[in-house]
């Protein structure tokens, strides 16, 4: 494979930011062939003038891999003419790793490579998408786009060898991404719009500029400015979706558009600039029509808001065309109706955070992280055939493991910022699709797992405790809750010692099923457990305190659950109670309730704790929680309890670690 083309670039590209084109002109004897290629950062394809395919599996250079897809139904007998538009990211952000640009490609047909990349390849920078604008949507994100319809193709000339190829290529791990049909949008607001300042960026014009409304018609329409500066429409696609921003409309002339994505209405308009958040994209539109379908970036959300620097404005159709992964979706019954529409929503929530791999929301960050795919997976395996895809989540996580034996934040990313606590929720996800399957790769790979647990038995000190990394780069967080957000100072606490004694246990019994002993690390397990009981219980208040160092009088429930879920608790009835009551508190006592998405864990306690016991108390506390959300509209569940309002305006309405409730309702009957 691969064995006659290059890894190519074209040059004189910034360094960050760029697209590129590269042409293939190749003969065919029968209408039958086969395209192979792999890029960094990610690639479209479009044959003989029609987009074909699109989308490089996210991945490293020491895990790269290929797509080998069928291109029969594009070409013909005779000459075809093949364009590979390549966009490098090489922002550092949380979906990319910031490694060299480069693509490699061939086209087979009848056993024989009939094309292959080399230096020869003629290339040059995309003229439609505008190179090395460097707008960044969010640090986890990514950068976004400008496009401009006016400027002309350049010519092409020959292509560079391109730094730091892979040696080594992989097949893709999961299916090509389905790009649906268009869906339609419904016209929610439209008129016409007043400048309130600069242009630049267009997320903050957006959000100053005054708004004369006007009626709103749906698509296709003609809008024409009444006074100001242009004109602007709100479109409002029903639900929480993902998918690739498309659009055809039509000026008299030359304009600037602003075109901003999002998941709610906030007063008269979408929230594009949530502190240094950005979200917007700008086009530069010829006179005539502008057709637009991009390939590139995956937006989340419900709405978008087009903001048109003209009198007069024709639009045919605009929207979000979806983009999902081909689940096929396992049959529920279900004795509520109520339960079914909960159950629903959580599908869709996991839908819109998983295509190449699990995703926390689509709208700000799509980052794969361990302990938020972990709940997603649980949910996945209740919900969908197969486990394809939570194995291609686990490789490429245990692909991103660091020289000091930890998992970056997310996978790719080149960042170097730590949460310790989730290197060992890999274990914990690596143990249950093991107990699915019986498969031991994701275990394997990469020595991610032996090195995660060398590095974290080695900082048990002579306390018989782990000791809290510190230093640049690492983040203590644990959930969003009071004392757990990364901000403690102790030197030991309770969170991070029950996580390491339960990814023990579960790294004991994967070693054993991989032919070695693991009995010393249930032996170490078991020491931790008594360090932990005699360091953190409150024997007056019967509750594990996250830390004897600060915060006495503050109990979190997560921590205690982890203390069940570990097995370092023995007296197990305050624990219980401040699981089954919601927190409370008390006149000496308060206890800090579980975050949404760490509510999976009180319920894994109660069940490990008495499972008949507490089935009702379960569903019927789910049917609370998700009830609030689907009556408030929710077409997916959201990050907190707090909604869009959390996190300064910046919160997440769609969250793939809250969608537990698919999970718990296939596992105790809905």
């Amino acid at each position: 494979m691969f064995e006659k083309a290059g890894w190519i670039w074209h040059e004189g590209l910034p360094e960050k930011d760029c697209y590129a084109d590269f042409e293939a002109v190749f003969c065919l004897k029968t209408p039958t062939a086969k395209m192979r290629i792999s890029a960094a950062s990610d690639y479209a394809v479009s044959i003989n003038g029609k987009a074909a395919f699109f989308g490089q599996f996210p991945d490293y250079k020491r895990y790269k891999i290929y797509d080998e897809v069928d291109i029969s139904e594009f070409v013909k007998a005779g000459e075809n003419r093949a364009v590979v538009t390549v966009r490098y990211d090489g922002s550092n952000c949380f979906t990319a790793a910031a490694e060299k640009a480069g693509v490699i490609f061939e086209i087979m047909s009848d056993g024989e490579v009939v094309f292959a990349s080399s230096e020869a390849t003629p290339s040059r920078q995309n003229a439609l998408y505008k190179s090395g604008e460097m707008r960044l949507i969010t640090g986890q994100l990514g950068y976004g786009y400008k496009v401009d319809f006016t400027k002309e193709e350049g010519a092409f000339s020959g292509s560079a060898a391109a730094e730091n190829p892979p040696e080594k290529y992989y097949p893709r791990p999961v299916k090509k991404l389905v790009l649906a049909e268009r869906k339609p949008f419904a016209t929610v607001s439209a008129g016409s719009f007043r400048a309130g300042g600069d242009k630049e960026p267009a997320s903050a014009f957006m959000t100053a500029a005054a708004l004369i409304p006007a009626a709103a018609q749906n698509a296709p329409f003609t809008l024409k400015k009444s006074e100001g500066d242009g004109v602007y429409f709100i479109i409002d696609g029903g639900k929480e979706d993902v998918g690739f921003l498309d659009f055809e409309i039509e000026v008299s002339s030359e304009c600037e558009m602003h075109v901003g994505w999002g998941e709610f209405i906030d007063g008269d308009r979408l929230r594009t600039r949530i502190g240094g958040r950005d979200f917007s994209l700008s086009f530069k539109l010829k006179a005539g029509k502008n057709v637009f379908s991009d390939r590139f970036r995956r937006l989340g959300g419900r709405y978008l808001q087009f903001f048109v620097e003209s009198p007069e404005v024709r639009v045919i159709y605009a929207g979000i065309r979806p983009v999902y992964y081909p689940n096929v979706l396992k049959e529920k019954v279900f004795n509520k109706p109520e339960r079914k529409e909960i159950y629903d929503i959580g599908v869709n929530t996991l839908r819109c955070c998983m295509h190449d791999h699990y995703e926390d929301c689509p709208w700000r960050e799509q980052g794969l992280y361990t302990l938020d795919s972990r709940n997603q997976m649980l949910s996945g395996y209740a919900a969908f055939e197969g486990t394809e895809f939570q194995k291609a989540s686990l490789m490429l996580i245990a692909s991103s493991i660091r020289e000091n034996g930890l998992l970056p934040i997310c996978a790719p990313t080149s960042d170097e910022l730590y949460i310790p606590c989730y290197s060992l929720f890999f274990i914990v996800q690596v143990y249950e699709y093991y107990k699915r399957t019986g498969d031991l790769e994701p275990f394997t790979a990469f020595g991610a797992a032996d090195a995660v647990m060398k590095t974290f038995i080695s900082r048990i000190d002579g306390s018989g405790l782990f000791e809290n990394m510190t230093g640049e780069g690492v983040w203590n967080y644990y959930e969003w809750a009071h004392g757990l957000s990364g901000k403690a100072t102790a030197k030991y606490d309770a969170a991070i010692n029950a996580v390491l004694s339960r990814a023990l246990g579960h790294y004991a019994e994967l070693c054993d099923a991989d032919g070695r002993d693991g009995s010393e690390f249930v032996s170490l397990k078991n020491k931790l457990n008594k360090v932990i009981r005699k360091r953190f219980f409150d024997r007056g208040k019967k509750l594990f305190h996250f830390t004897d160092e600060e915060d006495k009088d503050v109990f979190s429930v997560t921590v205690n659950v982890w203390c069940v879920l570990c097995g370092a608790a023995e007296d197990t009835g305050e624990i219980v109670k401040i699981i089954t009551e919601d927190g409370g508190k008390g006149e000496f006592l308060q206890v800090v309730k579980s975050s949404l998405a760490y509510d999976i864990f009180r319920y894994e306690a109660l069940l490990l704790l008495d499972a008949p016991k507490y089935r009702d108390y379960i569903l019927q506390d789910i049917d609370r929680i998700y009830g609030v959300m689907k009556d408030a509209g929710a077409t997916s569940f959201w990050e907190t309890y707090g909604g869009h309002e959390d996190f300064n305006g910046a919160g997440s309405l769609c969250h793939g670690w809250s969608a537990a409730c698919v999970y718990f309702y296939d596992l105790l009957g809905g």
